[in-house]
């Protein structure tokens, strides 16, 4: 196509920044192409003409992109955003996509496309499987770059409580129609159209710059959205909205990520509940003092004297002979450290305590009586961390001799799910060709168990004790799933391990389950391990 006269200023204009220009009607379809058609699309621009545009887009992206042409009507222009357009070749061809509106009625839309250059368009962040937004920690680490970058910067948290609900509600396809019109909706909100991020099953963030979002327009956005979903199923989902600012350049980098963390984890618990606008924007450099505190006495802790360890035995349930011990973690006024463990995980230190633990049982294994086995917790966020897992390799090389790898077992817990599945199992396989046990540690607490059992190739399953606790108390579906685990264990050649049991009746409907090893106050507390005779 050749362009008017009176364009071709225009046109030329436009060409210094970009390598396809566009002009779509209002219904989105080709009225005029000039530029590098073929090379982004395998098309020629006559080819193009007619065509809706939303077709040459990706499907991933196509919600979010009818979206952002869409807000061209009230906000007249949108800043280049990356997206991928599909080539006629079946590959994706990853751009930065930007738009224009004329104020006048029913005016055209003008888009820009521009080819990002494959080392610029590589997308190591990782991603929630049901949205493709970005993770929680991709979300902060994307927030540090552009603080690096000295952005001012907001970070908007929302909270869709029953959002789950009405998933379950729903049928399969209307539930991932939902999932990508909500995401669509939080990119095109966010700084250049990815810095969005999904932080809880209910709870959402978006980066944008400061004073740029309107939050009761995205708040009316998400409800019309949900109201359309939850017609005819009697679920209401409520939104719930909080902002933190960003900008503070006096704060140490490291310390504003933890506390963002902490931030975030914590909206997504409280569901929103707890968390406003105002203490949220005026009281984040308080929290960011307070979560620096709480990191050092976490530090102190896990690096001094006061963190203890006790072992619980796992016996085989015919016979009751102790097969391994659990290496607990202990306070110093003997409490669990479950608050330590979930506020660690939060702010990224999961890693500093699980190597801890894995040291003091070292130590202590050397110190006890011979033959003497443990298992030691894992949590999914330490096997995503490249420099945990290099700091366990070598301590295993150092205080370890791989003759005795088969006394030291590894449990996985799902306390955080693991993102990253193929680093954590190739890790995995590697202590397993080492010598080391594999466990999968509460199994059924979590929808994570069965994925694991598929990706993870392990020896032990323990079953999570709340879950065999109603089957004790003759839940007939519960017992029924766990006859059904302890059968695929025994196909995929792994044992199992009921925990909570604490007398005689427990035992015996764990047996009867088909259950091979118990772990329970039956069988011992937690207390020092046996010592070297």
């Amino acid at each position: 196509m050749t362009p008017r006269p009176d364009r071709d200023r225009y046109v030329a204009f436009a060409f210094a920044a970009a390598d396809l220009l566009l002009e779509l009607d209002p219904e989105l379809c080709v009225r005029f192409a000039a530029g590098a058609s073929q090379n982004l699309l395998g098309r020629s621009v006559g080819d193009l003409e007619g065509v809706n545009f939303l077709e040459l887009v990706d499907p991933i992206d196509r919600r979010y992109v009818a979206r952002l042409l869409d807000s061209l009507s009230q906000k007249g222009r949108h800043e280049p955003v990356s997206v991928r357009l599909l080539h006629v070749g079946g590959r994706q061809s990853k751009v930065m996509l930007g738009g224009c509106r004329l104020p006048a009625p029913k005016s055209n839309i003008y888009v820009t496309v521009t080819l990002l250059h494959v080392m610029a368009s590589t997308d190591s962040a990782a991603r929630d499987d049901k949205t493709q937004l970005l993770t929680k920690d991709s979300l902060v680490s994307r927030a540090q770059e552009m603080s690096a970058a000295g952005d001012a910067t907001e970070m908007s948290l929302v909270n869709l409580s029953g959002i789950t609900e009405l998933n379950r509600a729903l049928p399969a396809a209307r539930s991932d129609a939902l999932m990508e019109e909500i995401a669509a909706v939080l990119r095109a909100e966010s700084a250049g159209g990815d810095a969005a991020g999904r932080i809880g099953e209910e709870a959402f963030g978006v980066l944008h710059s400061s004073g740029a979002l309107d939050l009761k327009r995205l708040q009316a956005e998400l409800d019309k959205v949900a109201s359309a979903a939850s017609a005819n199923t009697g679920v209401v989902v409520e939104t719930k909205v909080a902002a933190i600012d960003l900008d503070h350049a006096s704060l140490d980098e490291r310390d504003a990520a933890r506390a963002l963390a902490f931030a975030m984890a914590s909206f997504a618990e409280s569901h929103g509940d707890d968390f406003t606008l105002h203490s949220l924007s005026d009281g984040f450099a308080q929290l960011v003092d307070t979560t620096v505190g709480r990191v050092a006495d976490f530090r102190q802790l896990v690096r001094g004297d006061a963190l203890t360890l006790a072992y619980q035995p796992i016996v085989r349930l015919n016979g009751r002979r102790i097969h391994h011990y659990e290496a607990l973690a202990r306070m110093p006024n003997g409490d669990s450290p479950y608050e330590m463990v979930t506020f660690g995980e939060q702010v990224g230190l999961a890693e500093e305590l699980d190597l801890s633990v894995c040291q003091r049982a070292i130590l202590a294994l050397g110190k006890s009586a011979a033959g003497t086995r443990i298992a030691i917790n894992l949590s999914g966020r330490s096997l995503q961390n490249s420099r945990f897992l290099a700091s366990l390799e070598k301590l295993l090389e150092d205080k370890l001799p791989r003759a005795n790898a088969g006394l030291v077992m590894f449990e996985v817990t799902e306390s955080s799910t693991i993102q990253d599945l193929d680093k954590a199992a190739n890790f995995l396989t590697e202590l397993r060709l080492r010598g080391h046990p594999i466990c999968l540690d509460d199994f059924g607490a979590g929808a994570a168990g069965y994925n694991y059992l598929r990706r993870i190739r392990v020896d032990f399953v323990k079953i999570d004790g709340p879950f065999l606790k109603a089957a004790v108390a003759g839940d007939k579906r519960e017992r029924a799933l766990i006859r059904g685990i302890s059968a695929t264990c025994g196909e995929l050649r792994c044992h199992t391990i009921g925990e909570m049991i604490e007398n005689e009746g427990d035992a015996k409907v764990a047996i009867e389950l088909g259950l091979d090893f118990g772990q329970g106050w039956l069988f011992g507390k937690a207390a020092a391990l046996p010592p070297m005779t």
